[in-house]
């Protein structure tokens, strides 16, 4: 039991880091006075294959940049920071 408590923590801990330098590059650029950049994995059918082992489907290699720069890409960007933010 022990174990397990330990191996959600140090998950927790990896996914608080990853969220702060997510935080920490979109503010950066805006301090920059860039439009701010993201790149994720997309989730495109061609970039979904079906992981036999786990028996799920899991996301491929390919990823795509998401920039406030284009006026189609605010709004996920806008929600991608909401969900992150939350």
């Amino acid at each position: 039991m022990e174990q397990k408590k330990a191996k959600i923590t140090e998950r927790k801990l990896e996914v608080l880091a990853a969220l702060k330098t997510f935080g920490t590059s979109i503010y950066n650029q805006l301090d920059e006075g860039v439009f701010p950049t993201i790149n994720m994995p997309s989730r495109s059918t061609e970039n979904i294959n079906y992981d036999p082992a786990l028996r799920q489907y899991i996301l491929g290699e390919k990823n795509v940049g998401r920039s406030a720069r284009n006026i189609r890409h605010i709004k996920t960007l806008y929600s991608t920071c909401m969900v992150c933010h939350v």
